[in-house]
């Protein structure tokens, strides 16, 4: 429910707008992933996957060097359970360490993926924005080319 929460209050806060606000609302949602995989059997909890959420969310909003931060992060803590594991009671087969790594890849590769169609976007909406400016420039130099032919009435003398 908390990180229900949080994605459904973060287009609402004014504060998230900030990077500063990014980051803090980005490890929010980190601590909540991890508390809820603790609480669900750490490595084998089923709710691994919900560590897509800071890494796609630092994917679209902190550039290169804030995704692969968070992505290391997360990957970070979810293999911080393998610490609570009672190594004399538990083996990993290699089909444990198989699934254990893809999880991990996931996590990098969505990550990385995010932030490259993100840039992608910001690209284009940057030669957008400048094509939009030119045109605003180019209607008011037009504007203003007519303006000295027009007569009292408005029409051409």
């Amino acid at each position: 429910m908390a990180l229900c929460a949080l994605q459904i209050l973060e287009p609402k806060l004014e504060f998230v707008g900030t990077t500063r606000g990014k980051v803090v609302w980005i490890i929010l949602k980190l601590l909540f992933c991890y508390a809820l995989i603790g609480f669900t059997f750490g490595v084998s909890s089923g709710y691994y996957w919900l560590l897509l959420l800071p890494v796609i969310s630092a994917g679209t909003s902190l550039g290169v060097l804030g995704t692969q931060i968070f992505i290391v992060l997360s990957c970070g803590a979810y293999l911080s359970f393998l610490g609570f594991i009672d190594w004399n009671q538990r083996f990993m087969d290699p089909q444990d360490i198989r699934d254990l790594t893809l999880r991990v890849i996931l996590l990098a590769v969505a990550g990385n993926v995010t932030n490259t169609l993100a840039e992608a976007l910001r690209r284009q909406f940057a030669k957008t924005k400048a094509i939009a400016e030119q045109l605003a420039a180019a209607n008011r130099s037009l504007q203003e080319a007519e303006e000295p032919c027009a007569g009292p009435t408005g029409w051409p003398p």
